[in-house]
């Protein structure tokens, strides 16, 4: 004798029309995005996604999307420059450099997020997917992202 089961998964939604259904369903929604899924839900006439932090960071962090440090071998030391952001550092040393680059990236994301007038200056206000990225990355992911531009080829 055999025992037959069904099972009905239940498509995850990825696409909610009101926050207040999105609202009912926040633990489905917590779901879908630990899967990867980017779900969308509705305000108004906005609309929002919800993503896990490492999809976010993924996203950001692929080539192309934010501009990437440019590391110079000089004389006497290592320099480390971000075009676009105010953010800079160098020293004698590789690692005391690249120290206080991401001590430099953390001060600027905040100042950022801290203060509306900075992100609402035409030479800062592109630089939101910047600190969104630093903001949610730790110390030595941001170490990693600057050796890998380093490491990268230049044009």
């Amino acid at each position: 004798m055999y025992a037959v089961y069904i099972v009905y998964i239940r498509p995850m939604r990825t696409r909610y029309p009101t926050v207040a259904e999105a609202r009912s369903s926040f633990k489905e929604i917590l779901d879908a995005a630990e899967q990867g899924l980017a779900v969308e839900f509705a305000r108004g006439a906005e609309s929002f996604t919800v993503l896990s932090v490492a999809s976010l960071t993924h996203l950001l962090g692929r080539p192309g999307v934010l501009s990437r440090p440019v590391v110079y071998a000089e004389d006497d030391g290592w320099s480390i420059v971000l075009p676009g952001a105010p953010v800079a550092a160098e020293a004698g040393e590789f690692g005391d450099a690249l120290d206080d680059f991401v001590a430099a990236l953390r001060e600027y994301a905040e100042d950022w997020m801290d203060d509306a007038e900075l992100r609402a200056a035409a030479s800062h206000r592109d630089n939101a997917d910047l600190v969104r990225f630093v903001s949610h990355l730790g110390d030595d992911a941001v170490r990693e992202w600057v050796i890998g531009a380093a490491d990268e080829p230049s044009a």
